[in-house]
């Protein structure tokens, strides 16, 4: 058994109450692994179970960190980075006001699009992207109109930015209370999908095509 621990773990200050804790009820050790390495671990689980055309860019938006992953034709990794735009950290640190205004929006979007442009990833050159995690099968859900989350009917979904943006939109102009109400979404992840998605809009809106 191996228990992995991710950007939070490695940001927060009292790490060792939470390492302390996983031993005392499982009897492992935290290993607290890099983004380069978070990143690498995404990617091959992307892998083993789709096929996509290369290059392949396969993105992670987690609540503290982004990792974007492309894959190249000879299915090696030719660049990983970790950004540390997450869900949670662009809430807490820029979205303030339930709905947020439009200037915090603002400030959270061109900080999204600064990371995004500085990640040294060549967003054009993919022929595929993947998204995994929470705030994409989230939105895959929603655009689904599904009652009721199902993981089966959200894998190998194809997202367009047009429906990316539309329901960012939505989310935006609603307060965690509205949000919450959909029943395709838990309590948690309804106070941070508006700020995921607007991480996951700023992605879709450099890579060509549908994710």
């Amino acid at each position: 058994m191996r228990f992995v621990a991710t950007s939070a773990a490695r940001d927060v200050s009292n790490r060792d109450v939470f390492e302390a804790g996983v031993t005392a009820r499982l009897g492992v050790a935290v290993d607290v692994i890099s983004g380069d390495e978070e990143a690498r671990l995404s990617s091959t689980g992307v892998l083993s179970g789709v096929t996509s055309p290369r290059p392949t860019l396969i993105f992670d938006i987690g609540g503290g960190s982004t990792e974007l992953v492309v894959v190249g034709r000879d299915d090696a990794v030719a660049s990983a980075v970790s950004l540390n735009i997450g869900a949670v950290r662009i809430r807490e640190r820029f979205l303030h006001t339930e709905p947020p205004t439009a200037a915090e929006e603002k400030a959270a979007r061109d900080f999204i699009d600064a990371q995004l442009d500085g990640a040294g990833t060549d967003f054009d050159a993919v022929a595929s992207a993947i998204g995994v995690a929470g705030t994409v099968t989230s939105v895959a859900a929603d655009v689904l109109g599904l009652s009721e989350y199902s993981r089966a009917a959200v894998h190998r979904s194809v997202l367009s930015l047009r429906a990316i943006d539309e329901a960012s939109r939505r989310w935006l102009a609603q307060t965690t209370e509205q949000i919450a109400s959909n029943p395709i979404l838990p309590p948690l992840r309804a106070a941070v999908i508006g700020a995921g998605s607007m991480i996951l809009a700023e992605i879709a809106r450099r890579v060509p095509g549908d994710l």
